[in-house]
């Protein structure tokens, strides 16, 4: 199980704690086979490529990761990026030409506003979740328009309408869907919102980290092939940086086999996220939550968040209070729960919840 130490800033002893904190959804961060594809390619292929892929920097695990993504998603092609935060910003770039403007979900992830105002983009902002709002706006559109949204919202894991909202685009717009936090989560077999929604178009675009339900490093977008040799020739974000380390990629796509490899995985999250969201529903801090996402926001008053993260530290239980955008409130309690959770921590997170509060 993952363990964190207690912060830097405590004057107590580093101690390891059960924690029910951060995004390694399916616990590959340290499985041994990732690891060890890690450091069989970094001791064959050192550290880094030391160049941008458009210069001497490609090397065969870019490519060969890139294959396996364009396979698990379902997406004719795919470009891998360094992170997930450039693979929105590469994909913007790449769009701002046919499609200038940008219809966001207002709680999608940083990333995803910061990319299109970067790529002058002209901006507009929908209610979160709201399809009608988007509808509306998206009706008085008078050129071709992207609409991106988180496909699980990062703070309290939220799903998007996907479906929905692709039923209301034009022949001309697209539906970019930051897969963050639902690759690896949404789906029978990991692999994310078009999966779970049966959702097969051209006209969609996936972006995601490889950090978060894959445990790795990295970030891609997958689409159609037009849409990828626009990012390689025309994207600085593509074109000017350094790659992932080649043995990074390495790990990534030996994850994307293990997720392949054993479906009971992404079984025991979805078992696990639903076990603790309908615990948290029980005890009133949640609302009823449709699709089991591993993510929960809890906002509570300041003096409360300080006094539960405090008490469950004393009963061995780490779960952090974090101020970031997009969630409920500008701090908030973020518990998140993993595949290797087992059903006793669970009940013994939640008892220690309940009677901390």
């Amino acid at each position: 199980m993952t363990t964190i130490s207690t912060p830097a800033r405590t004057p107590a002893p580093t101690t390891e704690l059960l924690s029910f904190g951060g995004c390694d959804y399916l616990g590959l961060s340290k499985r041994p086979e990732v690891i060890n594809a890690l450091r069989t390619h970094a001791l064959e292929h050192g550290v880094s490529s030391s160049a941008s892929r458009s210069t001497t920097g490609n090397r065969p695990a870019h490519e060969s990761l890139e294959r396996a993504i364009r396979d698990f998603v379902g997406k004719p092609a795919a470009i891998l990026l360094p992170e997930g935060y450039l693979a929105n910003l590469a994909l913007c770039q790449a769009l701002a030409t046919t499609h200038r403007r940008a219809l966001i979900d207002e709680r999608a992830h940083a990333s995803v506003h910061a990319a299109a105002m970067a790529a002058s983009m002209a901006v507009t902002v929908f209610p979160h979740l709201d399809v009608d709002a988007a509808s509306e706006l998206l009706q008085r559109a008078d050129e071709p328009t992207a609409v991106l949204t988180d496909g699980v919202f990062t703070a309290d894991g939220a799903t998007a309408p996907a479906r929905d909202l692709f039923d209301i685009l034009r022949p001309q717009d697209l539906l970019v869907l930051d897969e963050c936090h639902a690759l690896g989560v949404l789906g029978q077999h990991g692999r994310g919102s078009c999966e779970h929604w049966q959702l097969d178009d051209p006209r969609i675009i996936l972006t995601s980290t490889l950090a978060k339900g894959l445990g790795c490093y990295g970030g891609f977008v997958a689409g159609t092939p037009d849409v990828i040799d626009r990012i390689r020739g025309t994207s600085s974000a593509y074109i000017c940086t350094t790659p992932v380390p080649p043995a990074l990629a390495a790990a990534s796509e030996r994850a994307i086999q293990i997720v392949r490899e054993e479906p009971d995985l992404v079984a025991r999250l979805r078992a696990n996220s639903t076990a603790l969201g309908r615990s948290l529903e029980r005890l009133g801090l949640i609302q009823p939550q449709s699709i089991a996402t591993p993510t929960f926001a809890l906002a509570l008053s300041d003096d409360r968040m300080d006094r539960l993260q405090g008490q469950l530290r004393d009963r061995g239980i780490a779960v952090p209070v974090i101020c970031y955008p997009g969630g409920p409130s500008a701090r908030f309690v973020r518990v998140s729960v993993s595949a290797l959770h087992t059903p006793e921590q669970i009940e013994r997170l939640v008892a220690c919840i309940d009677a901390s509060l």
